[in-house]
């Protein structure tokens, strides 16, 4: 049982990722209705903005995934 609460304590708290994955989900759903469709420069200059969207996620991911292993390794 020990363990257990070690681990809840060095858990830490991401409230900026959480906010960014938050935007950045917006983002993924504006990517798929395509809010600017009538005009065609706000689409594409919205269109280079939602192209992080994915990226990020994959980042984020994959640091979270590593940063878990390495607390398992400890």
């Amino acid at each position: 049982m020990g363990g257990l609460r070690k681990s809840m304590k060095e858990k830490s708290i991401n409230t900026t990722v959480d906010l960014v994955k938050l935007i950045m989900a917006f983002l993924v759903v504006c990517i798929h209705t395509e809010p600017f469709g009538f005009n065609f420069w706000l689409d594409k200059g919205f269109g280079i903005v939602t192209r992080l969207c994915v990226p990020f996620f994959f980042v984020s991911s994959a640091y979270f995934c590593w940063k878990t292993t390495e607390l398992s390794k400890q």
